[in-house]
């Protein structure tokens, strides 16, 4: 065979590795992509947890019932928005559901719009073994 022979053969190989490279190139933006998400979900999870905490420690500070309720609520919201960040990670739902047991009180006791949450949250909680009254 002569060389111009071979050219064909040379650009169609060029061509498919070309691809293939573009492919390879492609794949790995897209893990990169995704780790970095990952990454992302968890430092919002871990901010609202401390979140979660410091309105824990200001509530201890706080002595009126005004206060208290506001602080409860906070908690509350704060926690819903870690669960729809977290939602099907094992062990985040492990902390929420422990965050909503240092709620117990204020959820059991409180009668407050429950068509204001998310129905994913809403359903975790009952799943955990919380009554929640809807407010008409």
């Amino acid at each position: 065979m002569t060389y111009a022979e071979y050219l064909p053969i040379a650009a169609n190989v060029s061509t498919v590795m070309a691809a293939v490279t573009a492919l390879v190139a492609v794949l790995i933006g897209s893990w990169q992509f995704i780790a970095a998400q990952k990454a992302s979900r968890e430092v919002n999870a871990v901010d609202l947890f401390l979140k979660f905490n410091q309105l824990s420690l200001d509530q201890s500070v706080a002595d009126n019932q005004d206060a208290d309720f506001w602080y409860n609520n906070s908690k509350l919201s704060v926690t819903e928005s870690l669960y729809n960040i977290i939602i099907g990670i094992e062990s985040w739902e492990h902390t929420v559901k422990w965050m909503l047991d240092c709620q117990v009180d204020f959820i059991n006791e409180t009668s407050f719009a429950t068509n204001t949450y998310t129905k994913e949250f809403l359903s975790f909680m009952r799943a955990k073994g919380f009554n929640l009254i809807p407010q008409s």
